[in-house]
């Protein structure tokens, strides 16, 4: 299993490095914390022939379970 990894400041947002931690990784599916689920992130897996469905996101908002009201 590949783990790789980018240390990011504190009030850094982290899912401006997803791109880079993917890059040169032959991936058939994602799991992200939801902080991860931007636009620009969805974009490039399409380019890269992931859809949705391999884009797993993980986590809840506000203590609730996803899905699950806001």
């Amino acid at each position: 299993m590949l783990v790789k990894y980018i240390l990011t400041g504190g009030q850094e947002a982290e899912c401006k490095r997803a791109i880079p931690l993917l890059e040169n990784v032959n991936a058939s599916a994602v799991l992200a914390d939801r902080a991860y689920d931007t636009n620009e992130l969805r974009e490039w897996l399409e380019c890269r022939g992931l859809n949705n469905h391999q884009l797993k996101l993980v986590g809840s908002y506000n203590g609730l379970k996803p899905g699950y009201g806001s």
